[in-house]
């Protein structure tokens, strides 16, 4: 949500997984993030610290002029850790 702080986006990612790296989206990205690959996410009702949001992880690239390629989606339940890994593997190798 636009209302964090720059930082918070990447230190959540790194709670999963050292490596992961988050970014900080303007309202504006956000919005154009949300209706190009169909993503929902809205404040809780129940605490206004938490948000409501599509229960799928997306592997996204950002390419070197700044668009964003949406590469794959993945169900969570179950959740396929090799495939994503493999997938990561794979696109790690495409851009080097």
């Amino acid at each position: 949500m636009p209302e964090v702080e720059r930082s918070q986006p990447d230190a959540f990612a790194k709670s999963f997984n050292p490596k992961f790296e988050g970014f900080y989206l303007t309202q504006k990205e956000l919005m154009s993030i949300d209706r190009e690959f169909n993503v929902f996410f809205s404040k809780s009702l129940r605490d206004v610290t938490e948000i409501n949001h599509s229960d799928y992880v997306y592997l996204v690239q950002r390419k070197q002029n700044g668009d964003l390629i949406l590469k794959n989606i993945y169900p969570t339940h179950p959740l396929n850790r090799e495939l994503i890994i493999t997938d990561i593997d794979r696109l790690q190798k495409e851009t080097k």
